[in-house]
């Protein structure tokens, strides 16, 4: 089918996901069944979940057949365990994870990516009349994998020192790691790690104090006095109560389970950045918030990237690329992409490259996953303006995962079809994460890990004759 033009797939998904309308929220106290999930693999497999969601008691079914043979059912005698949080007796997590073509083979001779694309970063939610954020035992797994596979001269003492590190570490039990909470300094302290929060500057709890979400969770949510960022809040009052972003974002340096404080890394090796509070002028961010909130703004046509020779930029680049692990929050993905893309872009290169040779570990959240990835405009949260006027419809991402691109918090039945028809026309290979579910990539090989019980993550299956269909229908005027 004829491509769209870079204006149109955006609305044409936004257009899709109001046909579907929002999900509805989760009922408090009855059993409901899942539908078996859709999967792309080199057998056949049926997930169904039977569970209640104010008691969290479940059980879950698991049909797998081959090409041949008669269906093989396994089934998961622990129901009490079935959101993620724990792995109980289990040496293996429950879902070692289902593998994505992301098209990476290609360099598979010279490619040791590390990449973690998440929804909801290392913490699953509580359901039910459960409000609390727990920790995701697999996606911690899946991180705490990756952190091994840094080169021993990661560490702060050293090549030897890294390398005693990681070899006690391969020693410890799962059943050891669930029984102190997966806390690890023996392991994580000595790594040195870069939180990027520039998608969080254009929320509204981020800036205001009266917001409910400014101390969202005890101080899990980020705000700008625990980011500590130069710019005044007095610069961004006029433009509160103007149509900021919702929401709130993860202080990830905050001890609480699932966060990186919770795990054993020190906190002054925990580097809470902004590009955008740092490099730009004052009066750039006023353009942007104006911009944003739908004020006139000029100069914004054109544009404006950092000059690398200021001694703040040098010093950013520096700190980026000597980082073991740069996690990349989640807010606004247009307003991020421009960050990182075309505004701060030469400061973050040498950190992008760390992590394509295996020397780093790229990690995003929400926003920072989707720009991570080959493509963020799937999005149904934000307006057109700063897609239109900072990116000129420009969705592509850092392609990190390859042509993998990646749409979180997906819940009910909003995205799939809007995300087949999406990544049919922009030839990309949509992966729909629910949260407490990622998309990990090591190398040339990406696969899906996360919350067992969970909605499965889904993703289009190429070459279906009715997808390709409805994208010709909607990629031709006439």
């Amino acid at each position: 089918p004829m491509l769209l033009s870079d204006a149109q797939p955006v609305r044409v998904a936004q257009r899709a996901a109001r046909l579907s309308g929002p999900a509805s929220p989760a009922p408090t106290a009855r059993f409901r069944r899942r539908r078996p999930a859709a999967m792309s693999l080199p057998r056949s497999v049926a997930v169904t979940y039977y569970g209640c969601a104010a008691t969290g008691f479940g059980l879950l079914l698991v049909t797998a057949w081959a090409s041949s043979g008669p269906p093989s059912l396994a089934v998961n005698r622990d129901p009490g365990r079935l959101r993620g949080l724990v792995i109980g007796l289990a040496e293996e997590p429950l879902f070692p994870g289902d593998s994505v073509d992301c098209h990476l083979s290609q360099h598979s001779d010279t490619d040791t990516r590390l990449v973690l694309l998440t929804s909801s970063g290392l913490v699953t939610y509580g359901t039910g009349s459960d409000s609390r954020l727990l920790l995701n035992a697999n996606m911690t797994l899946g991180f705490r994998d990756m952190v091994l596979r840094l080169p021993a001269s990661a560490w702060a003492g050293g090549a030897e020192e890294g390398d005693r590190k990681k070899s006690a570490a391969t020693q410890r039990s799962h059943k050891s790691l669930e029984q102190q909470h997966f806390r690890e300094p023996e392991l994580y302290s000595g790594l040195d790690v870069v939180i990027i929060n520039d998608a969080c500057f254009l929320k509204e709890s981020f800036w205001d104090e009266n917001n409910a979400n400014f101390n969202a969770w005890n101080g899990v949510g980020l705000n700008y006095k625990s980011a500590q960022v130069k710019t005044d809040v007095n610069l961004v009052k006029p433009y509160l109560g103007k149509k900021l972003d919702g929401g709130w974002c993860f202080n990830f340096a905050t001890d609480n389970p699932g966060l990186l404080g919770s795990l054993g890394f020190e906190q002054h090796r925990l580097h809470q950045v902004s590009l955008w509070d740092s490099l730009a002028s004052d009066e750039f961010k006023r353009q942007m918030l104006e911009l944003q909130v739908g004020e006139h703004a000029s100069g914004l046509g054109v544009a404006t990237r950092v000059n690398m020779s200021t001694k703040e930029a040098r010093e950013l680049r520096d700190l980026l690329g000597a980082a073991d692990v740069i996690l990349v929050n989640g807010g606004n993905p247009d307003f991020l992409a421009f960050v990182l893309e075309t505004f701060a872009g030469e400061v973050i290169a040498p950190a992008l490259e760390n992590v394509k040779l295996g020397r780093a570990i790229y990690m995003g959240q929400s926003a920072g996953a989707m720009v991570g990835s080959a493509d963020f405009g799937l999005s149904y949260e934000n307006g057109p303006k700063l897609l239109s006027r900072l990116r000129h419809w420009k969705t592509s991402g850092l392609g990190l995962a390859g042509d993998c691109a990646i749409r979180p918090h997906v819940h009910g039945e909003t995205y799939p079809l809007a995300a087949a028809v999406y990544g049919k026309l922009k030839h990309v290979n949509m992966v729909l994460v629910p949260n407490g579910n990622g998309l990990k990539c090591v190398g040339s090989t990406c696969r899906l890990i996360g919350a067992p019980g969970a909605p499965h993550p889904f993703f289009a299956t190429p070459g279906d004759p009715q997808l390709e269909r409805i994208a010709g229908a909607f990629s031709r005027p006439h």
